[in-house]
């Protein structure tokens, strides 16, 4: 009788220095958690491994056949020797019939475990490792990369520059796109944000939601509002408190009275996904720092969720974002001049671009239900992905 256990090792982010898990939690990454559900959905029993705070009840999100099992980094001590720790603790987890790994680290462990129980592993993908400049890390995954049976991307747009950076062949590997697409329920739950959120009534709503930071041109946005129409305001919506607070006042230079909204409440995912489909257009702008950037496509949480929830963008002007254009789901921009004339357009054709998003979205579950297939089918002779 097949054991029916895989392992799924959530590392995200930075593999060294400024290692940080609760920045990139489990509940913001649509990515990693459609893959466990379709695991979990076809009956297989999944260990999830994770090194954040355990601050959300995952068991109201997921079934009972998945369980979390909550790590802790070797001490800054041995900083040195972490990879070594690390190695030898995952060394012992055996008898699993797949492997999971996202991020640096957690693809390593993750190949680390296929190795121990002598099990396919699968790596999933959502950085560049030149984001993070040159480690031991980076050689670590460049060498699960090299043992991974299959690699999934949460868009098909960064595949060669992924194979190259992992010295991998397109066609050694077989890649499958999982895209950074929530699954939405609808309806979506009803709250009036505005007096939430303690915004005028009668004013639209532009949002930015995430992580506030230089890359996602906060700057950019707030030196446009001048120019934005009298009813329309913007509402920038982070999950870490402290930080939107210290930037809140870095970019106090910039705020415009009555036009400027900033929220830091954490939000469950059904809430959060009233608050997208309640604003009536998101931002999705990157700064153009390295591949990671202006290859982000459909692995943009933001932008994903927001078209997800029936709500139009305004996007950057990357060849990874056209999409946006030829889906008439937003507008892409060039320029931070250009945001106030998005702005109107979003606004004098709001029902015609809701409309574009909503059907999008119903073509996205569809393509969901293909990129579990691709991955069964990759699979196939390895292991059972069937329930």
């Amino acid at each position: 009788m097949s054991r029916r256990r895989i392992a799924y090792v959530y590392m995200p982010g930075r593999g060294h220095g400024s290692f940080a898990p609760d920045t990139v939690r489990l509940e913001t990454m649509p990515f990693a958690i459609n893959t466990i559900m379709g695991l979990a959905n076809a009956d297989w029993k999944v260990d999830v491994f994770l090194w954040e705070r355990p601050l959300v009840d995952y068991h109201e999100i997921f079934p009972t056949t998945v369980r979390f099992r909550y790590e802790v980094m070797p001490k800054r001590m041995f900083y040195g020797m972490r990879a070594i720790r690390l190695t030898a603790r995952f060394m012992s987890c055996a008898n699993y019939e797949c492997a999971f790994g996202l991020g640096q680290i957690g693809s390593y462990l993750g190949a680390v475990i296929s190795l121990a129980s002598r099990c396919p592993f699968v790596l999933l993908n959502d950085e560049f490792p030149s984001t993070f400049g040159p480690s031991q890390w980076c050689a670590l995954e460049r060498w699960a990369a090299q043992r991974a049976d299959v690699i999934i991307v949460p868009s098909a747009d960064r595949i060669p520059h992924l194979a190259e950076e992992l010295g991998l062949s397109d066609k050694k590997k077989r890649f499958v796109e999982f895209r950074n697409a929530p699954k939405v329920s609808h309806p979506l739950e009803k709250r009036d944000w505005h007096a939430l959120l303690g915004i005028p009534s009668g004013q639209r709503i532009f949002l930015n939601a995430g992580t506030l930071s230089d890359w996602a041109q906060i700057p950019e946005i707030l030196s446009s509002i001048v120019h934005w129409p009298s009813d329309s305001v913007l509402l920038l919506h982070g999950p870490a408190p402290e930080q939107a607070g210290r930037y809140r006042q870095e970019l106090s230079h910039l705020h415009v009275p009555g036009k400027v909204f900033w929220s830091s409440t954490s939000l469950s995912e059904k809430l959060l996904n009233s608050l997208v489909a309640y604003c009536n257009g998101s931002f999705a702008l990157y700064r153009n720092y390295s591949p990671n950037d202006l290859l982000v496509g459909t692995s943009s949480g933001k932008l994903m969720r927001s078209v997800m929830c029936g709500t139009p963008v305004i996007a950057s002007s990357f060849d990874s974002f056209r999409f946006v254009s030829k889906e008439s789901i937003g507008v892409q921009v060039c320029h931070p001049s250009e945001i106030p004339a998005a702005i109107q357009k979003l606004a004098g054709n709001e029902r015609a671009y809701r409309e574009k998003c909503l059907s999008f979205a119903t073509r996205e579950v569809m393509r969901a239900q293909q990129s579990w297939e691709a991955l069964v089918t990759a699979l196939r002779d390895k292991i059972d992905l069937c329930k």
